[in-house]
């Protein structure tokens, strides 16, 4: 039988040994650098994720103090084109308070000086008291119905009663024409018969308090005047400092 003699290994050579350690290194270097690059792209990602966050958050942050500044302006603006129209009714009333005979597109403003129409427990509506302004629409005395609240002139003219109308008639004392019986809402007894077109117009409604307030105006008129003028400036100034343009 033929004997079969184990190969010996060889073993490598230094030489072989230095290439493959080489061989190592670098591919252990390559993976180095792919990871690296791998954490930077990573970190670049996070990085502008986090910035357009936070641009995000900004623009969220710049919308909602753009509507907290219109719902502010809105605010401010309301108060202050009413304040502007409260003075110019104001100045209205005042100016035609006054004078009984002066009007502005039909309508009167009257001064309130007696409580003869106060609201009475279970009666009509549309009462009021002294120091009311009333709002009275030009209407003649023919065209009023029973119920209606009426200014009218009373004796030679120079003075004026608002009373409720509780009748109407055809004639009176055998004279015919159109006449009025009225009322106080918070009186005993009628009114004497008037001429309807003694009738100045029919009440539309009444503004509480505001002759006292008129009243005070006329007495403290220079002071009144300071005042207003010294708050609308004020108003003005605030709505330039606060809503003026960056």
């Amino acid at each position: 039988m033929a004997v079969q003699r184990k190969r010996k290994k060889k073993r490598p050579s230094v030489r072989q040994s230095q290439i493959h350690d080489n061989n190592r290194d670098k591919s252990k270097r390559r993976i180095d650098e792919k990871q690296h690059r791998r954490k930077r792209r990573s970190s670049k990602k996070q990085a502008l994720k986090t910035r357009a966050e936070y641009i995000r958050q900004e623009q969220r942050g710049k919308e909602s103090r753009s509507i907290s500044k219109k719902c502010l302006s809105f605010g401010y603006n309301l108060l202050f084109y009413g304040i502007t129209l409260g003075i110019l009714l104001m100045a209205l009333m005042f100016s035609f308070s006054s004078n009984s005979n002066a009007s502005i597109l039909g309508y009167r403003f009257y001064t309130v000086m007696s409580n003869s129409m106060a609201p009475q427990a279970n009666g009509p509506s549309g009462g009021f008291y002294a120091g009311d302004i009333l709002i009275v629409r030009g209407m003649k005395g023919n065209q009023v119905k029973n119920g209606d609240i009426v200014t009218f002139a009373v004796g030679d003219g120079g003075s004026y009663l608002t009373h409720r109308v509780v009748e109407k008639r055809n004639e009176l004392n055998g004279e015919s024409g159109s006449y009025l019986i009225t009322k106080g809402d918070a009186n005993n007894t009628n009114d004497p018969p008037i001429e309807a077109d003694r009738v100045f117009g029919k009440v539309l409604f009444a503004v509480p308090k505001v002759g006292a307030v008129l009243d005070f105006v006329r007495a403290e008129f220079w002071a009144c005047l300071v005042t207003v003028v010294s708050l609308f400036g004020f108003f003005l100034v605030l709505k330039a400092y606060l809503f003026s343009s960056e």
